[in-house]
């Protein structure tokens, strides 16, 4: 139960949530990402990535034989690992390597548990 409010001169300026929510396409975000990602989009896959972003701040960087390099930021590893393996076998992180390196691990572990 609340016995007493005692107002404060300290403020605070709320954030714009609302429209960050609205622009990420997922929960794993800030308001300024960090870590640039590289990867490459088979030809199969590609004409989906030119229609939707599937990464935060996605951009076509380059488009070869089908092929794309697709660059996109994040802070943190699941912003990107979930829809990294929705796209498997069509995805491949070229940059950076340890994000590569997690999702090899994390599909050994999947692999080992299964008989």
């Amino acid at each position: 139960k609340i016995l007493q409010i005692l107002p404060q001169k300290e403020t605070f300026k709320p954030t714009a949530i609302h429209s960050l929510l609205q622009k990420e396409p997922n929960i794993w975000f800030d308001e300024k990402p960090t870590q640039p990602i590289e990867l490459e989009i088979s030809a199969e896959a590609a004409p989906y990535f030119k229609e939707v972003e599937f990464f935060p701040h996605q951009q076509i960087k380059k488009e070869e034989k089908g092929k794309i390099i697709l660059s996109c930021r994040a802070n943190n590893p699941m912003q990107v690992l979930p829809q990294l393996k929705r796209w498997l076998p069509h995805i491949r992180v070229i940059k950076p390597k340890t994000l590569q390196q997690q999702l090899n691990d994390e599909l050994r572990a999947y692999l080992k548990e299964r008989p």
